[in-house]
């Protein structure tokens, strides 16, 4: 009896202990921007810990400013700051897709660089310019998914032009 007690404590010390156990089961992080250390605003900036939601919209401001100024003034006890240059904003990111094997459909401005830091663990992602007036017509972008490079649509940011996806006559390609 004291032999199964043993091996099975062992099992646990060996299965819970950081090091010891496996690691965890894969995540799709479906929203993943290769973004610039400032796109939220300039440095210092954060978010609290304690999270309840987004600052509310004032008519009479841009919302960018609005929430740059909730960015750069994180309510809370240790707030969460953002990276202070490129470099370690890729790092940082990097270094939690593997910890947490989390794979990445990413789209941004440094989209390239981080898919060839984060190998397999990025999946690029093809997004429409945030103006819909510079949306290429769907030969445009029957061109661009033809070439392999994106795996999917990134993020369609039609409620930012003040557009409902609700009747919005999204045109679906086959490709290849």
């Amino acid at each position: 009896m004291k032999q199964i007690i043993f091996l099975l404590s062992a099992g646990l010390l060996l299965t819970t202990v950081p090091g010891f156990s496996q690691k965890p089961p894969p995540i799709i992080d479906m929203h993943f921007h290769a973004a610039n250390f400032d796109d939220n605003g300039p440095p210092p900036n954060g978010i609290s810990r304690l999270n309840t939601g987004y600052p509310v919209y004032e008519a009479d401001k841009p919302w960018i400013a609005t929430f740059a100024n909730w960015m750069a003034n994180p309510q809370g006890d240790n707030p969460i700051m953002a990276p202070t240059s490129n470099k370690e904003l890729l790092e940082k990111n990097l270094e939690i897709l593997r910890r947490r094997n989390i794979y990445a459909v990413s789209s941004g401005p440094r989209d390239d660089e981080f898919k060839a830091a984060g190998k397999e663990r990025i999946y690029s992602a093809w997004q429409p310019p945030m103006n819909i007036d510079k949306w290429p017509n769907p030969e445009e972008v029957r061109k661009v998914l033809e070439t392999g490079k994106y795996k999917v649509f990134g993020e369609v940011t039609l409620q930012y032009a003040g557009i409902t996806y609700l009747g919005f006559p999204f045109v679906f390609m086959q490709v290849g």
